[in-house]
């Protein structure tokens, strides 16, 4: 299960992370790379055990050349609709700010149902939270230092949400360092967070 989010550092640059909890022995990376965007894959097979079964599609991380950063979390995933990684590549494709990618994924989620997710978005200028569940989104921009994680706030909970255990605690964890973040290594430092007993940003129950 991942946790994410957004941050703007002294020297008066910006930052997004994201810390994967994937509970498997193996994972191959792929990367996307060209004039006018970087991505890592997203995957539609996390929960899987068998790397050769893996699939690929959407981006679950990235940036592009206009200084747009995005990433996503899983919330819920549902078979027949499109993956929410591919709302975070909408963002990469079609956003030169943090608006339009709003917009660009607004636009995808009104064409095709998509799995739930969280994704947080930042530029030079705004950052905010977008919730996607099936069709509808919930837009929030944030002025802020912001975390989340594998549940919705402004849309709200639900009982379809595949995290009940850790998600609410790592939440709490993430924005507690993130307040906190004043240079990059400060992100390091909170991506390996073990400040709720054994886990924290760093989830090491049994639910990853």
């Amino acid at each position: 299960m991942c946790t994410t989010g957004v941050v703007r550092l002294v020297d008066g640059s910006y930052a997004l992370f994201k810390n994967k909890d994937f509970g498997r022995s193996h994972l191959d990376d792929l990367l996307w790379v060209d004039g006018d965007r970087f991505g890592v894959m997203g995957m539609t097979t996390w929960a899987g055990d068998d790397p050769t079964l893996d699939r690929y599609s959407g981006f679950s991380i990235g940036a592009n050349r206009h200084g747009v950063l995005c990433c996503d979390s899983n919330v819920v995933t549902l078979d027949g609709h499109q993956n929410y990684d591919v709302m975070t590549e909408a963002a990469l494709r079609h956003g030169t700010d943090v608006p339009t990618a709003v917009e660009a994924i607004r636009a995808a989620c009104a064409e095709e149902a998509t799995s739930w997710g969280n994704l947080v978005m930042i530029d030079r200028h705004s950052a905010a939270v977008v919730e996607v569940r099936g069709h509808d989104i919930a837009a929030t921009y944030v002025d802020r230092p912001t975390a989340r994680s594998n549940h919705h706030l402004a849309l709200g909970h639900h009982e379809l949400q595949e995290d009940h255990r850790t998600t609410e605690l790592r939440l709490a964890s993430a924005q507690r360092n993130l307040d906190r973040v004043t240079v990059v290594d400060d992100i390091f430092a909170l991506q390996a967070a073990h400040d709720d007993g054994a886990t924290g940003v760093c989830n090491h129950s049994d639910l990853t």
